[in-house]
């Protein structure tokens, strides 16, 4: 005797949202390479999964997919403010520096 049949399951699987809601604010938002000091600060970000930890680069293209350059050790830190100096931007970016944020949830979510 063979017997046949089906079964079924069902799973609710959440997702770790990655933070949001802030913004990188700069200070003073033009100054001279290596001698001016430079405060970055991560404004307003929220997340369930605290703390939260801050990573700071910079770059010299505004291409998404450009080499970034840690700030500060480069290794994410809870602390969401830093007072760096820069280095000069390139001449065929007009000397601009383009500066980057990540943040990072406890679960390892990011923006």
């Amino acid at each position: 005797i063979s017997q046949a049949g089906t079964s079924q399951s069902s799973l609710k699987v959440t997702t770790n949202e990655p933070p949001s809601g802030g913004k990188l604010l700069v200070t003073p938002s033009s100054g001279t390479e290596v001698k001016d000091t430079f405060v970055l600060n991560a404004s307003n970000w929220e997340d369930e999964h605290k703390p939260l930890a801050f990573e700071f680069y910079y770059q010299f293209t505004a291409e998404e997919n450009g080499t970034k350059f840690p700030l500060v050790g480069g290794s994410a830190s809870i602390e969401g403010s830093i007072s760096t100096s820069l280095p000069a931007g390139r001449t065929e970016a007009q000397g601009k520096l383009y500066l980057f944020l990540k943040v990072i949830d406890n679960l390892g979510a990011f923006s």
